[in-house]
């Protein structure tokens, strides 16, 4: 499977996966806190960054298949995301362009990808 590549948010915006739980899911983690969103809102990035997020999911999939697949882990079918926001700003991530991306962005992931997380923890909150 090829995906475009989105050299930019690819920069902007790391995610890593992480090892796994002590039940066998991968763990994904992503500094959403250092995320400049209002960067893409206001740049007009909208639909790339939609397009990012999309292959972002597609990847989790086909990280979780091969996990399945090539190891016995058979909690591996859903992954745990850990989203820092460390360094997170209302002023930067509340634009109203960056705000309106939101329900594009949670009805894609609800309609086609619900299967794919047990659990999401929220860390460095303030």
């Amino acid at each position: 499977m090829v995906f475009k590549a989105f050299p930019v948010f690819d920069e902007d915006l790391p995610q890593a996966w992480q090892g796994h739980d002590k039940d066998g899911r991968p763990v994904f983690i992503a500094p959403f806190g250092r995320y400049d969103v209002r960067k893409i809102g206001v740049g007009g990035a909208e639909e790339e960054y939609q397009l990012f997020m999309l292959r972002m999911y597609e990847v989790a999939e086909v990280h979780l298949h091969q996990l399945q697949t090539t190891t016995n882990l058979t909690k591996a079918a859903q992954l745990v995301a850990i989203y820092d926001m460390a360094g997170f700003s209302l002023k930067l991530g509340a634009c109203y362009k960056c705000l309106a991306m939101l329900p594009r962005l949670a009805t894609t992931y609800a309609l086609h990808y619900p299967q794919l997380l047990y659990k999401a923890f929220f860390i460095n909150c303030k």
